[in-house]
């Protein structure tokens, strides 16, 4: 558990400070990943001798469905923070992702997406971006950022009937 805990210290905590409640999160997503972390890349995974990226796509991976579709939807977005109103829109002609609000948490429980200090946004850093974007094959990033497109107009048409 070492390596999670000093996992936990490399997040976004605050000069390392942690709140009870977040680490215990933490620690339990560190429980619930380990195993998709070793089979991708070794038990050496855990100290990211293998790279982040074995890591990065072992995290992607294990991500259920929703959240999944949800984050190659917003790889295609500008790296600024996003409104939280957008997910008050349907995707026309997406993918079902459910509620689009947990799926956001759950990305945000992984580091994948991170609310705004006044929880009104959320940005995806870049990078992040462009590496879900590479997984994608030509179809599916096709298909993504169409659908990411229409949520766009759909959220900021001035002719919403």
């Amino acid at each position: 558990m070492r390596a999670g805990s000093s996992a936990v210290h490399r997040t976004s905590i605050p000069n390392g400070r942690c709140c009870p409640r977040r680490c215990a999160s933490y620690a339990a997503l560190w429980r619930e990943d380990r195993a998709v972390l070793e089979r991708a890349g070794g038990e050496c995974v855990a100290t990211y001798r293998r790279g982040l990226g074995v890591a990065f796509a072992a995290s992607v991976e294990a991500l259920p469905d929703a959240a999944r579709v949800l984050l190659e939807r917003l790889a295609f977005f500008a790296p600024d923070p996003a409104p939280g109103t957008l997910f008050d829109i349907a995707v026309p002609d997406g993918a079902a992702v459910g509620d689009t609000r947990a799926a956001l948490a759950e990305l945000a429980a992984r580091s994948l997406a991170l609310p705004t200090p006044d929880r009104r946004a959320f940005t995806i850093h870049h990078l992040v971006q462009h590496a879900v974007c590479r997984r994608l094959d030509p179809a599916a990033a096709r298909q993504r950022l169409t659908e990411a497109l229409n949520w766009i107009d759909a959220a900021f048409s001035c002719d919403r009937r």
